[in-house]
């Protein structure tokens, strides 16, 4: 496995996760409630999930790597926490049957904590397929894990910047802590932003007095 940290992307390898069909295996559990089959008191049971074996070998072999790479090149896990971040991968199958969108669901789960906070905030994308059936070039996943190029609900930088320049003029910036300044920066679209306009309704102009 490769892993670098360029230009504040953390690029790193793993082999074909388990795909979300042999993600988890199910078992039936019982419960304290019961219904009549027949006149017959029954006892209900629910179905639940708990980790494959196809799982715990991936996270067995992903997950101490993730911390060595961590580590290694001291890979701050902070902003993770409130900026999203791009997961972009490159997969490498073994047979043309399989389904990209069926992969991300495992190394995402076991990314966290550890690269990121938690993977509610990464945006895991598939940037290319490859099947390969070159001996020399084992299947495998290639991650490139750095921050998305918008800011809050603002598309670019430009206009997150020209946004801030009104909110300082507006009567509840108070230094940048206006609440609805701080629900936008936390991708939220409140019944308080104009979607069509891009602007804050609750924007209130500072009086100047003369």
């Amino acid at each position: 496995m490769n892993d670098i940290i360029e230009d504040n992307i953390l690029k790193f390898e793993s082999s074909v996760p388990p795909s979300t069909n042999h993600y988890n295996n199910w078992r039936a559990v019982p419960t304290g409630k019961f219904k009549l089959v027949k006149g017959k008191k029954e006892r209900i049971y629910i179905p639940m999930a708990y980790p494959s074996d196809d799982y715990k070998k991936f996270k067995k072999e992903f997950h101490p790597y993730l911390k060595k790479i961590v580590e290694e090149y001291n890979w701050d896990i902070q902003p993770t926490i409130y900026t999203h971040y791009y997961l972009d991968i490159i997969m490498y199958f073994d047979r043309i049957d399989k389904d990209s969108n069926n992969y991300f669901k495992c190394p995402l789960d076991v990314g966290n904590t550890i690269i990121y906070q938690d993977d509610k905030t990464i945006i895991a994308r598939t940037k290319r397929v490859y099947y390969t059936y070159n001996e020399e070039l084992k299947p495998h996943f290639e991650y490139e894990l750095y921050p998305v190029d918008y800011i809050g609900i603002w598309e670019s930088e430009e206009e997150y910047n020209q946004f801030i320049e009104k909110c300082k003029v507006c009567k509840n910036y108070k230094e940048g802590k206006c609440k609805r300044l701080s629900e936008y920066l936390a991708y939220k679209i409140t019944k308080d932003f104009d979607i069509k306009t891009r602007c804050c309704l609750g924007f209130k102009e500072i009086k100047v007095k003369k």
